[in-house]
């Protein structure tokens, strides 16, 4: 995006305080400040950071015009070999087409609101974020599909690499009222493969309807395995390893979060806390010790026997982090803060604003 490398150079420290449960009605004071604050570290000009607050705050009334539209985007990849899936959800779809592999995808439509701004430099700014806002939602719908083939199948799928693209914008002012219409214009062009239901497939088909990838928490728990399952593949033992033990480190931000448990708890408070058992509480330790002592730093003795030495125990740390992320996923549905299927996408962005700047804005990278 070009408007992060614009002259303003600068650092900001964002803190994210946790959703409340009640519905806002305006976006909050919190988000406002927050976004305007990043913007003085950055060097924005006194003009754009005084009428900030105020384009910021219009935002909700911006989105709520595009309510009754969204995004529909679809992508094609190379089929994994004698992977046969057929998933759909009202906002996400996975389906094989011959020998494509088909991911689908809705999300708000977001994209190009700078002319409701008549500032330009603002324009371009919210405009910016707009933008990456609206593609965290569109990407929370494809980790459902790839982090649920990942968790069924050990398939590692990376919907940035495919090699076609179609977007459709649905509503009003477009020639595809209804998402079933545009549904079935892309069907038309990839039709769906018969596939035969087994096992596999119906633990995929309750990995997509239950994940919930619009939490952070989710996302990023489930990023980390998906990460780990393709370093492993590539025979980047350690740096496995470090990814797998990442997933306990959001779980246990997850519990704190929701209340299950001491703040900085240790890595079997968090199997405790998730209901596992001693034994996989222990494993988590122990993967931890692991991640420490090779993972995380230049190891001190045995650096180039890692895989040989422990490759029998590594593949269980796989199931063992599966198994957690199914609980996990479990307790998130109970401890509900983000909803991954909102009726209004304006009113979805008003109670999720400080999320979305953390997940998506420049505030909090280096």
């Amino acid at each position: 995006m070009s408007f992060r490398r614009r002259r303003y150079r600068g650092v900001a420290e964002i803190r994210w305080s946790p959703l409340g449960d009640k519905l806002k009605t305006t976006i909050s004071n919190q988000f406002v400040s927050n976004f305007c604050e990043w913007a003085t570290r950055m060097g924005y000009p006194l003009r754009v950071r005084r009428r900030l607050p105020t384009a910021l705050r219009k935002l909700p009334e911006v989105f709520a015009k595009r309510d009754n539209n969204f995004d529909l985007v679809q992508r094609t990849l190379d089929r994994p070999a004698k992977l046969g899936v057929n998933v759909l959800t009202s906002t996400c779809w996975m389906y094989v087409s011959d020998h494509r592999l088909v991911l689908g995808g809705v999300g708000p439509s977001w994209r190009g609101i700078r002319d409701n701004f008549s500032d330009a430099d603002i324009g371009d700014l919210i405009d910016g974020f707009s933008f990456l806002a609206s593609q965290y939602a569109y990407r929370s719908n494809m980790m459902r599909l790839i982090g649920g083939l990942v968790l069924a199948y050990n398939t590692v799928c990376d919907f940035r690499t495919a090699d076609s693209l179609q977007r459709i914008i649905v509503g009003p002012g477009s020639p595809y009222s209804t998402m079933e219409s545009a549904r079935e214009t892309l069907r038309s062009d990839l039709p769906i493969s018969k596939t035969r239901c087994s096992r596999r497939s119906r633990e995929l088909e309750w990995w997509v309807k239950k994940l919930n990838p619009f939490d952070p928490l989710i996302h990023r728990a489930v990023f980390q395995f998906w990460r780990a399952i393709a370093l492993w593949m590539k025979g980047f033992s350690e740096e496995a390893i470090a990814a797998l033990d990442s997933v306990t480190t959001v779980a246990s931000e997850a519990v704190q979060l929701w209340h299950l448990c001491a703040q900085q708890p240790e890595r079997k408070d968090v199997g405790n806390c998730l209901g596992m058992s001693g034994r996989e509480s222990a494993q988590l330790e122990r993967l931890y010790l692991l991640r420490c002592s090779f993972g995380a730093h230049p190891s001190v003795s045995k650096w180039w026997d890692f895989h040989e030495m422990y490759e029998d125990e590594l593949e269980e740390y796989f199931d063992l982090q599966r198994r957690l992320l199914r609980k996990l996923v479990i307790l998130e549905a109970i401890h509900r803060r983000v909803d991954p299927e909102p009726r209004e996408w304006s009113t979805w962005f008003v109670n999720n604003s400080e999320m979305l700047l953390d997940a998506v804005w420049f505030a909090r990278v280096p």
